[in-house]
C-alpha cells in the first residue's frame, strides 16, 4: 500500500527505523492484516507519538502532545462526550480569528470532521494527538461529569452535608464503616 510505503519511508527519514528495515516492514505488515498503526506499535518498532508525528507530517497537520494543549472548558459543552470518545476528537481553543482548534486522534477521519465542521459553524483547524492520550483525556472528563452527578444526587437526596469538606465526609464514612477482618 502507497500510503504504508510512505510512512516507513517517513520514519526511516527520522531515524526511528532503518532503510533495509523497509521491505520487510511492508511484508509483515500486509501479512498482518491489522493496519500499519497496529503492527508498529504492538511490535514496537516506533513509539505512538513517532507513529503520528509522522502522519501528521504527511497530511500537512500540526502535531502535538495532549499535555501540552490548553483545553477551554467551555468548548467542550458543544458535543457529547460519547461523540468525543467515539471519534477520538477534543475541541481545543478558539483562534483570535474565531478558527475553531480541534484535536484529533486520526486526522483523516472524514466522518467525524464533517461532523465537528457542522456543529462549529465556522473555520476548523485539526491537530494530531496521540489517540491514547486522547482516550486517557476524554476518560477523565467523563469520569469528572459522573463524579459531579453523583455528588449532585447525593445532595438531592440530602445524604450529603453541604456543610462539610470532602474529608470530613471521608472521614465520617471511615469511622461509621463496618470493621472487615
Amino acid at each position: 500500500m502507497k500510503q504504508n510505503k510512505e510512512i516507513l519511508a517517513r520514519l526511516a527519514f527520522k531515524n526511528k527505523i532503518s532503510q533495509s528495515q523497509i521491505d520487510v516492514l511492508e511484508q509483515q505488515i500486509d501479512a498482518s492484516q491489522g493496519g500499519i498503526e497496529k503492527y508498529l506499535l504492538s511490535n514496537k518498532i516506533c513509539t505512538e507519538a513517532d507513529l503520528y508525528s509522522v502522519i501528521a507530517d504527511m497530511y500537512c497537520v500540526p502535531f502535538c502532545e495532549m499535555q501540552l494543549l490548553e483545553i477551554d472548558k467551555s468548548l467542550l459543552e458543544m458535543f457529547d462526550y460519547a461523540f468525543l470518545r467515539k471519534h477520538k476528537i477534543v475541541p481545543v481553543c478558539r483562534a483570535e480569528n474565531g478558527t475553531l482548534i480541534v484535536a484529533m486522534a486520526n486526522v483523516m477521519n472524514v466522518v467525524a470532521r464533517s461532523a465537528v465542521d457542522s456543529f462549529a459553524g465556522h473555520n476548523v483547524q485539526y491537530i494530531q494527538v496521540q489517540p491514547s492520550e486522547i482516550k486517557k483525556y476524554i476518560s477523565s472528563l467523563v469520569a469528572v461529569k459522573s463524579t459531579e452527578n453523583a455528588l449532585s444526587e447525593l445532595e438531592k437526596e440530602k445524604l450529603l452535608d453541604p456543610e462539610k469538606t470532602p474529608e470530613e465526609l471521608l472521614t465520617d464514612e471511615t469511622i461509621n464503616a463496618p470493621a472487615v477482618r
